[in-house]
């Protein structure tokens, strides 16, 4: 088997020397299926997000670099966080799962640390009667939807792009959903005006502006400014910050603007424009002219209402960034 192949559970004796240093893979008889890796995804039948199944050390197991989990990895905190709003309980998912261990088709002679691979046909039953399933193995390699030369071409700050920072970017368009070419374009656009094109990570403004907003959920003294925008599309308001710390399962999200705008840029963004239905507006508008799409959909982000009589803040930087991606993601 070459190095980084993907490995699937198919009839054959278990390889010898699966631990060598080169490739510490395995194969093994039973079903036909795909191991499941560190950083896959996840989706619950009663959540309203997805999320990022995680392991805090390697098993001793590689593949393409990422380790293989096993079927006691279901531990709430270290491998799963939550999965947005519970539909049954509206309100943020706190998993609760039946059985200790994953379910379905697993390898008895393929093991990691004691336990046999997950695969990626397990699923988990939450007591809230959700199924846990996941979206798929993990094991191929990012998927790479804008790169750093073309955030060049978009005029993006150069002195932000890192390696960290796309992969940053790329990890949130797969998360949220943001994957095809009009979706990337009008969230770049946003992201591109609302940012200063890279140069700030949150709301210039002292947010005191935001002071008393019961509608931002801005209830206490000073949540204004402590929760004011953050974010490369900024996310703003306590009740906000408090949903995208349930959902992160960090909660020193409401630590506030700076933790956020550091720690979270584009995660913030995204969790923002999947949670305000961005990518339903966006399918809404095809075959519509660029003035409509780019009207409503700047005003979604910036009034919170597309159907809003009143102009969006700077509507015309907004429709030019939107242009501009037009030349450079196809």
């Amino acid at each position: 088997m070459t190095r980084g192949a993907r490995i699937i559970c198919q009839t054959a004796a278990i390889a010898k020397g699966i631990d060598t240093p080169v490739n510490k893979t395995i194969r093994e008889s039973c079903v036909i299926t795909e191991y499941v890796v560190r950083g896959t995804l996840a989706t619950c039948s009663l959540g309203s997000n997805i999320d990022v199944i995680n392991i805090p050390f390697s098993h001793g197991h590689t593949i393409n670099g990422k380790p293989v989990l096993n079927i006691a990895d279901s531990k709430v905190g270290p491998n799963i966080k939550c999965f947005g709003i519970c539909k049954k309980l509206s309100r943020p998912c706190v998993p609760i799962f039946l059985f200790p261990l994953w379910r379905g088709p697993i390898c008895p002679k393929s093991m990691t640390n004691n336990k046999p691979l997950l695969t990626k046909d397990a699923f988990l039953i939450c007591a809230m009667g959700g199924i846990v399933r996941i979206i798929h193995s993990g094991q191929r390699r990012q998927n790479i939807y804008v790169t750093a030369d073309q955030l060049k071409q978009l005029g993006w700050d150069e002195s932000s792009i890192t390696d960290e920072m796309v992969k940053g970017l790329n990890n949130a368009l797969e998360k949220y959903g943001i994957t095809t070419p009009e979706k990337i374009r009008h969230f770049m656009s946003q992201a591109m005006h609302e940012s200063g094109l890279g140069i700030y990570t949150k709301e210039l403004a002292n947010g005191k502006a935001y002071e008393g907003r019961a509608d931002l959920g801005n209830t206490q003294p000073g949540d204004g400014p402590k929760y004011k925008g953050a974010g490369y599309i900024q996310l703003t308001g306590r009740a906000n910050y408090q949903a995208f710390a349930d959902y992160m399962g960090d909660q020193k999200i409401m630590d506030g603007v700076d933790y956020v705008s550091e720690k979270y840029p584009w995660e913030a963004a995204g969790f923002w424009w999947r949670n305000n239905g961005m990518n339903d507006i966006v399918d809404s508008l095809k075959g519509t002219s660029i003035d409509q799409q780019t009207l409503e959909i700047s005003k979604a982000v910036n009034l919170g209402d597309r159907y809003s009589k009143n102009t969006p803040n700077h509507y015309e930087e907004r429709r030019d960034c939107y242009e501009r991606t037009l030349e450079i993601i196809k």
